[in-house]
This record gives C-alpha cells, structure tokens and sequence, in this order.
C-alpha cells in the first residue's frame, strides 16, 4: 500500500467478522476507519463519515467485491480527476456494464442526478469511482431530509 503515495484508509464495518482486516492494516500501518453507529450495510454513511475523518477532498472508493484492482491504474485515475475536474462534475465512473438486476451506472452519479436516494447500496462493487466529498456530503443530506419527509407523510397519514 505504501507504493502508492497516496493515502489509503480501509473502511469496514464494527462486525467482529471484519477484525482480521483491522488486524491486517494494523500490522502493515495502514490506516483504517470503522463507527460503531454505522450499520453494516449503510455504505453511503460508512464511505462519507471515512472521509470526513481523513479530511478527503476526493476519495476514490474500491469496493472488496473488485477483483481486479491496479496501482498504476489508480494512481492514474486520481491523477486524471485532480487534473481534470470541473465545478459541474462532481463523480467519474467507469460503471458501463450491467450489474446484477441491470443496475448500470454508478451509484454516487445516480444520487447526484437525484433519480433515487435509498442510503444503503446494493450490488455496489465491480467498479472504481471518484468522488468529491462535498458532492457526497450534499447526496447524504438529500437522502436523510428525503426520509425525514417520508417520516412526517407517514404520520401525518397515520400510518405510524
């Protein structure tokens, strides 16, 4: 990991099953990040709140279901993100392919285009992405006023 010259964080969850991995990266000093309030699957949480600890300004995120992962190749990709962003994009993907039940793009660029806001992601992996944190922080407050919303319809509605 330190061949990369750049920092890397591993995010896992607070589940006792994931403990290897935070023994992995303690005794190759690499960086990990995990919340006990986080829930396991609420990735959306998990990947903001590891950036805001690592005061990120970009994070690229590979997901533990990518089998294929190159140095070279990410390097590249935060070179060609740090060089080329402009204020109007906020994620690179590179998500072309159908993933399971034809979920075909990237999930951070459907939060931005505001086509869906569930917080936990499903099928996230087989892809790299880029992502502004400011970008992600917006969708994560999207999400959670869309639920506080859905909550007081619920109510007002009696179904609560």
């Amino acid at each position: 990991m330190k061949q990369l010259d750049i920092p890397i964080v591993v995010a896992i969850s607070s589940l006792l099953e994931d403990m290897p991995i935070y023994i992995w990266c303690a005794k190759n000093e690499n960086d990990c990040f995990f919340h006990n309030d986080i829930q396991e699957n609420d990735l959306l949480k998990r990947f903001l709140m590891c950036g805001i600890a690592c005061d990120a300004d970009y994070i690229l995120r590979v997901c533990s279901d990518m089998p294929f992962f190159s140095i070279p190749a990410a390097k590249e990709l935060i070179e060609n993100t740090r060089e080329n962003f402009h204020w109007k994009v906020d994620c690179t993907e590179n998500c072309d392919w159908n993933v399971d039940y034809s979920v075909a793009y990237d999930y951070v660029a459907h939060y931005l285009k505001g086509e869906d806001t569930p917080t936990i992601w499903k099928h996230a992996g087989h892809y790299l992405e880029v992502v502004r944190l400011s970008a992600l922080f917006d969708i994560y407050n999207r999400i959670v006023r869309k639920e506080i919303k859905q909550k007081e319809i619920e109510y007002v509605g009696g179904t609560c």
